[in-house]
């Protein structure tokens, strides 16, 4: 009796391709976030509150886009419940990265009177704090979200008998 054993890629080599594609795309949203952080803050004089939600927003539709695309496509999830669970694991580690945000600005804000560096300090911390909530949210995005399940065509056992 031979067992034919499915031609997948093993945990450690799907990892690293996956792990450098969703850093691309965090790295494109962060920038656009960034952008959109600063001017509202720095530029428009936006609270911080109102300038790290905008930037959220701003962020995660193109987080979202990359991240289907170029990351987890193979994933056949019906799209409604792709986006409700996404969603989700945005809002609550971005709820945090906020938080984190709005602390340092009012700890900055006591101490740091002149608009250009207490921009920047704010950007740093909502650059640090959204490292911080990279990390999480890979593992949940591709432990739970977009976990790659097994098909029937990689799940298929055959037995060839010798005759």
């Amino acid at each position: 009796m031979t067992v034919e054993r499915s031609q997948t890629a093993t945990p450690t080599s799907r990892t690293v391709p996956v792990w450098m594609r969703y850093a691309a795309g965090s790295l494109v949203s962060t920038v656009i976030s960034q952008i959109a952080l600063v001017t509202a803050y720095g530029l428009l004089n936006a609270t911080a509150a109102v300038a790290s939600i905008v930037a959220f927003v701003v962020g995660t539709v193109p987080n979202y886009l990359l991240n289907k695309a170029w990351v987890w496509s193979h994933q056949k999830v019906s799209h409604r419940r792709l986006v409700g669970s996404y969603i989700v694991v945005m809002v609550a580690t971005n709820a945090v990265a906020i938080a984190m945000t709005l602390a340092l600005d009012a700890c900055v804000r006591a101490h740091v009177r002149a608009a250009t560096p207490r921009t920047l300090l704010l950007s740093l911390a909502y650059v640090t704090s959204y490292g911080l909530m990279f990390v999480i949210k890979y593992l949940l995005f591709d432990g739970l979200l977009f976990k790659k399940r097994p098909t029937a065509r990689h799940a298929v056992v055959s037995h060839a008998y010798d005759g």
